[in-house]
């Protein structure tokens, strides 16, 4: 999958100017992958050759697993609160998410500016999705985790872009509150929003986990910005259809034939 991205939209990452369907991406982009921890010393050794040969990769001291998602995710942010200072926004995709840049900066730049920093996604805030689990499943909660039976809105996880004001206030909340191992509840639910005001903004065609099966000339007549449950291979399609759609896509129309006889 870090292969796929890197060749797909990740490759925006290595240019300073690019145009993917007609929209031009001035703004510097750069790509990183947070893995933690694994199973063995043959895995470990793969992921730092891997990271020797491509440098974009951010190693962090936790076990790569669910449960550990939000810590994952925090030291990522304490990361990027102490060696990218002068970037505007940080986008968090799940590995199998692709993601629709030049699209997204589009939708950003119509937004406006909020002092306590804004949160663009697909935004949770009906009682479906906001009941707290009590089943002993990945997505569980029991009453000492949080004592509460809903949870505020959020930015449904799968992808979600802050504006960079909103880092360090994560970063330093989220080490005085109780692990909370839902990651997007807690990122973008309590600490940003319920605890520093932030602003959780709809942001049409963002990803979320009950979208169907991609189709990748779809994801580009509908605008999508993002889309999750791809596979390497759909990565691979959709990122085509992007940039040759008129080759791709459209199909040629035959012309109706009468024969005389």
């Amino acid at each position: 999958m870090r292969k796929a991205i890197r060749e797909t939209y990740g490759s925006i990452s290595r240019d300073r100017i690019a145009t993917v369907h007609g929209l031009k991406i001035e703004h510097i982009v750069r790509l990183v992958f947070v893995v933690g921890r694994c199973c063995n010393d043959t895995f470990e050794a793969m992921i730092d050759i891997e990271n020797m040969k491509y440098k974009d990769m951010l190693k962090v001291d936790v076990v790569d697993s669910y449960q550990n998602l939000t810590r994952k995710l925090l030291h990522a942010f304490k990361w990027i609160n102490l060696y990218c200072k002068d970037v505007t926004y940080v986008l968090k995709a799940d590995e199998d998410v692709f993601v629709n840049i030049g699209m997204l900066l589009k939708q950003l730049n119509f937004e406006k500016p909020y002092h306590k920093g804004n949160i663009f996604g697909h935004i949770f805030d009906t009682d479906e999705h906001l009941e707290v689990k009590r089943t002993k499943t990945k997505w569980g909660v029991n009453l000492m985790e949080y004592p509460l039976d809903r949870y505020p809105p959020y930015a449904q996880g799968t992808s979600y872009t802050l504006t960079k004001n909103l880092i360090p206030k994560i970063v330093a909340t989220s080490q005085l509150l109780p692990y909370l191992h839902i990651e997007d509840v807690f990122i973008t639910g309590i600490v940003a929003s319920k605890i520093h005001g932030a602003r959780l903004v709809h942001l049409k065609g963002t990803s979320n986990w009950g979208d169907r099966k991609p189709v990748p000339c779809q994801f580009v007549d509908t605008g999508r910005i993002a889309q999750t449950t791809m596979t390497s291979r759909l990565m691979y399609a959709t990122w085509e259809a992007l940039q040759s759609y008129n080759d791709t896509c459209r199909a040629t129309v035959q012309p109706n034939v009468t024969l005389n006889l």
